[in-house]
Formats: structure tokens, sequence, C-alpha cells
């Protein structure tokens, strides 16, 4: 009779426990924290290793846990349980982060959505693109991690930011682009990538809201700059929008200097 599996790394995690008792998440470098982290999922493995693959990818703690369950699932050692687990801790920090508050926070104005969304990619170390999905009172239902590459990139499919809201069956969805040092300009390709998207998720029945430029704690949003010539969608031809575009780009550039 096979006797219960032996972890040869008990001791060692003992040990690391001890430690975090007595001297608390200071004595810990960061993959050392990711380390323990990983022991609840993940019974018998050597974690050490695994968060040392998981940080090598995704740069930060905060990195990894705002990776997709199918980005973290291409990592060595990380395995379906791992990656929900991970994911489940990044929606227990929104509610503590947020509080309570957030199962019943209404994202209806520019403003409260524009907080939320400079909030959602705080951590982030590069450019990359998130998307908040909500139901038709404005609450947000998640927040998740769409893509590294950028909106106004060639190619930015639109079924990055459907198959999830469809998951959600969310109503509505905010796109957050976040440039991190990059100039908060409103560029022509990702205009016209903004306009197709609104227009793809039209035919879904997903209403596109704002789609979000963030820049450290600055933000610009693409339907609040031109609310007149976007409600008119998805009829309006893209010249029209960059005739507008340009029209206003020096006032946009102006208003960012201040």
């Amino acid at each position: 009779m096979q006797g219960k599996k032996e972890n040869l790394n008990a001791g060692h995690r003992s040990r690391m426990r001890y430690k975090f008792q007595q001297y608390g998440p200071e004595a810990f470098l960061t993959h050392e924290i990711l380390e323990m982290l990983l022991y609840y999922p993940i019974a018998y493995k050597n974690t050490n290793h695994i968060s040392h693959q998981l940080l090598e990818r995704f740069e930060t703690i905060g990195g990894v846990i705002s990776a997709s369950r199918e980005e973290l699932s291409q990592v060595e050692g990380v395995g379906e349980q791992t990656a929900l687990f991970l994911h489940l801790v990044k929606e227990a920090g929104n509610r503590v982060l947020y509080g309570d508050a957030v199962d019943r926070m209404q994202m209806d104005t520019y403003e409260s959505l524009g907080r939320y969304a400079t909030a959602s990619v705080a951590d982030e170390t590069g450019p990359c693109v998130y998307a908040v999905f909500l139901n038709n009172r404005f609450e947000p239902i998640a927040t998740e991690l769409i893509s590294k590459h950028m909106v106004y990139q060639k190619g930015f499919e639109t079924r990055l930011i459907a198959k999830p809201a469809l998951a959600y069956n969310a109503a509505m969805v905010s796109i957050i682009s976040n440039r991190k040092t990059e100039p908060l300009m409103i560029k022509p390709l990702e205009l016209d990538n903004t306009i197709r998207i609104s227009c793809e998720l039209d035919q879904l029945g997903i209403h596109m809201i704002e789609h979000y430029v963030v820049s450290g704690a600055r933000y610009i949003g693409y339907v609040e700059k031109i609310p007149a010539q976007f409600s008119s969608r998805p009829d309006l031809p893209l010249a029209q929008f960059e005739k507008f575009f340009h029209r206003n780009k020096q006032k946009m550039t102006e208003e960012e200097e201040l």
C-alpha cells in the first residue's frame, strides 16, 4: 500500500513561516513573499523556483496577480488551480483597496470612472490595456488586464475585450490604455481602433462608455473629449472624426501642458 506522498520541502516551509512570524514581511525579498503565497495552492513542489519564473515574466507581484489565468498557466509549474488562486488574490486585494463599497459602487460619471481607471493600472510598470466590465447599473463586475499591446498599434483585436465581456455578461465596458510615461495625446490610429472596437462591441450588445488614456495620475478620455462626434457612431466616417481631431489637437495639447 502506497503511503501518503512526502513533502520534501516541509522543513524549508516551516522555517520560512517561522521567519515570517518572528520578523515580518520586512525580512523577506519579493520572490520569497511570492514563494510563500504559492505554498497554499501548491502542496509539494518547490515554489521558490516558480516564484522566480513568475517574476522574471511579470516583473512584480502586482504584475503576477494582474496577469490573466491563461498567461499564468504558460509558466512552468503553474496549473489551473494556482492560476485561479492568484486571480482570487487580486480580487481580494481589490476588496481591500476599495472596500465593500466596490460591490455597490456606481461609475456613472467621467470623473468616478477615471479615478478607478487610474487606480487599476497604478502598479503597472509598462504600457498595457485593461478593461472595466460593468452591469447596466454602471456597477463594476470585474477589471482585467487585456493586453500588453496598445490600442494605437495595428491589429489590436476586439475579441480581447469581447470574450471576457461576454463571459461576465457585461452590459458596458470601459477601456484603459496605460501609457505610463508617454504624453497624453490622442493618436489617429488609436482613434481609428477605438471607433472600430466600439462599433464591433455594439453589435454584441455591449456599450463602450469610455476609452481612458492614463499616464501616472493623469488621464484623458476619447468620449469625454469628443462627445458629439463619438455619440453618432457607427455611421460616422473616420475622415470626419479625424477632421474634428486635428481641429482640436492644439487645444488638447495646451490643456495637457497646464
